[in-house]
């Protein structure tokens, strides 16, 4: 609710809104008002609930129906903070997309190259939609990869939309796109030759399996998947919510290399060359994404346990927790500073202990999962979470 001295906002509020004055009701619309569920109040100025109306707009608005109604009581100062946060919202909006636009191109052109270079002249089934794709372009060249990728999302990516929404589909389906266009479109144009021959399959394997998984990297910084054995993952865990997402991703990936492997009538050999294609676009893909994102726990023992948790909030700006211990030889109390940083801080950390205390002992271990501000903000192992269905009370 806002509570305004002057009647310059009147002009400014839609028509259903209703103002009270000095005890005498001035009514627009008083019924469409209090279907809205806006109140009335008499004061010595007016009050306007406007909260079913603002509660309709974005922040830039928001600010705009603020600085247009309130210009004859803010300072110059309070203007210029008004008209940089808006700028600066419009400036963040522009900068996504922009970067957005970018990783989706440089994902779109790492995905050419894996394929038209590596994956498909080696005969190299990588699992999910691209290892059926490329299954079906060996048995008739005349069928774009890039296309088969699309048409074999398509059933799965219908079905995701119904489970999950269309909202948690959308950036599946630009990803899908983006990647069988610069595959089929690089094919078209020929500009990307096979970099080895047909027969050297560790090489096809090594590179091609690398290279999609920095493609696929790219996609996921900006929120972006490929389809595939993601979203027959997603869609498997609807059935079976107690399995780790990677291990069913893992499942559908080997389900298709053996699958691609046999209606090609390929040697048990090409197998073992999927599998390691597969091996390296995870193992590309958690360094390129996430290789700098595993957290490290750090239990430090120390005498001058107040200055290292200074330390480390200042010089490491992370958060610490003072936890009390005994000392089994001493039998004295002790505290232990607790703190968790991600993997490239971690020199900062021992430095930063090293530098207040030369004899504080530290124990460093890796934590599995992260969770909380600073970190990781999701509970599951995966952010997508399937629509609730039900009749509405």
């Amino acid at each position: 609710d806002q509570l305004v001295q002057s009647h310059s906002l009147r002009a400014h509020l839609p028509r259903n809104v209703c103002v009270e004055e000095n005890g005498d009701n001035t009514h627009e619309d008083r019924g469409a008002a209090e279907d809205q569920g806006i109140h009335h109040k008499a004061s010595d100025s007016f009050h306007v609930s406007t909260k079913p109306f603002f509660s309709k707009l974005n922040a830039k608005d928001r600010l705009g129906l603020i600085y247009s109604s309130t210009q004859f009581s803010i300072t110059k100062n309070q203007k210029g903070m008004i008209a940089f946060m808006t700028k600066k919202m419009n400036g963040i909006k522009g900068k996504d997309i922009f970067s957005d636009i970018l990783n989706l191109f440089i994902s779109g052109c790492f995905f050419a190259v894996a394929y038209n270079m590596f994956l498909v002249p080696g005969g190299i089934f990588i699992g999910g939609a691209g290892g059926i794709a490329t299954a079906i372009h060996i048995l008739n060249e005349n069928i774009p990869t890039g296309l088969m990728i699309f048409c074999i999302n398509v059933p799965l990516l219908l079905l995701f939309i119904y489970f999950y929404g269309f909202r948690s589909s959308l950036k599946a389906l630009i990803g899908i796109v983006v990647s069988s266009i610069f595959v089929d479109v690089t094919a078209e144009l020929n500009i990307l030759p096979e970099a080895f021959s047909a027969s050297d399959h560790i090489l096809n394997a090594i590179f091609g399996g690398g290279i999609l998984g920095i493609a696929v990297a790219f996609m996921f910084k900006r929120g972006y998947t490929t389809g595939g054995s993601d979203l027959a993952a997603l869609l498997l865990k609807l059935k079976f919510k107690g399995l780790p997402t990677p291990k069913v991703i893992l499942a559908v990936d080997a389900c298709v290399v053996l699958f691609a492997a046999w209606v090609t009538k390929s040697e048990y050999y090409s197998v073992l060359y999927s599998f390691l294609a597969i091996f390296m676009c995870s193992s590309a893909l958690e360094f390129v994404n996430g290789g700098f994102e595993k957290t490290r726990l750090a239990y430090i023992f120390s005498e001058k346990y107040a200055e290292v948790a200074d330390a480390l909030m200042v010089k490491v700006n992370r958060g610490v927790t003072l936890l009390n211990g005994m000392g089994w030889y001493t039998k004295g109390e002790k505290k232990i500073v607790l703190c968790v940083v991600k993997k490239n801080e971690l020199f900062e950390l021992k430095s930063a202990v090293r530098e207040v205390d030369p004899n504080a002992f530290m124990i460093l271990g890796e934590a599995t999962e992260t969770i909380g501000e600073g970190f990781k903000e999701v509970l599951g192992d995966i952010a997508i979470e399937p629509k609730k269905r039900g009749k509405k009370k």
